[in-house]
This record gives structure tokens, sequence and C-alpha cells, in this order.
């Protein structure tokens, strides 16, 4: 019998092999901003409408005005070829105050 702390022969334990077959499946996607119903906006609105942060609209998608922002990307992070996340991430701040309303704390 093999305790919790042997590792199979190849030095790989069960849960990292998963982790890493898992990993392999993933892909992060710039998202465009020129393409406005890009399915990031769309998790979005789903996200922000289940939690009643946003009024529902005829286009099922929500931007913000980071979306626009010059030191902002926005990636998808895809599982088998579809979303299950967005990361906004800013490229750079010129100093502390950006970063606060960059996370709405402004």
């Amino acid at each position: 019998m093999r305790t919790a702390t042997q590792l199979p022969a190849d030095g790989i334990s069960r849960f990292a092999g998963t982790l890493i077959d898992l990993l392999d499946r993933v892909e992060y996607r710039r998202v465009s901003i020129e393409n406005e119903f890009d399915p990031v906006y769309r998790l979005r609105y789903e996200a922000y409408r289940r939690e009643e942060f946003i009024p529902s609209n005829m286009q099922s998608i929500t931007r913000d005005e980071y979306d626009l922002a010059d030191n902002c990307y926005c990636f998808g992070v895809y599982i088998d070829d579809e979303l299950v996340r967005l990361n906004p991430v800013p490229s750079c701040y010129a100093d502390q105050s950006d970063i606060a309303g960059a996370v709405g704390m402004a």
C-alpha cells in the first residue's frame, strides 16, 4: 500500500499530473477592443447580472472605461476553447493613484 507521501515511479504525484494535463489545455487570448461582441464581454455581463450589479441590456454585453484605456489589456482564459475567465491586465502605471483607479478604489 502506498502512503500519501510516496510518489509513483515517474516522480509525479497524481495531483501534479492532473494539473499539468489541465494546463496543457489552457490558452490565453488577448481580447480585441474592436470586437464589441467578444465572448469576454458576454461573460462579464453574465457575471455582473448574476450579482445584479448592472441592469440588463439587449446586447447582453458590458464594457467599462478601462476596456479602452491605453494601459490596459484584457485576456480571456480558455479551457478546451471554452471561455472560463477574463483578466484585465494593466500594462503599467504612472503613479499609485492610477493603480487605485484601475482596481475601483478611487
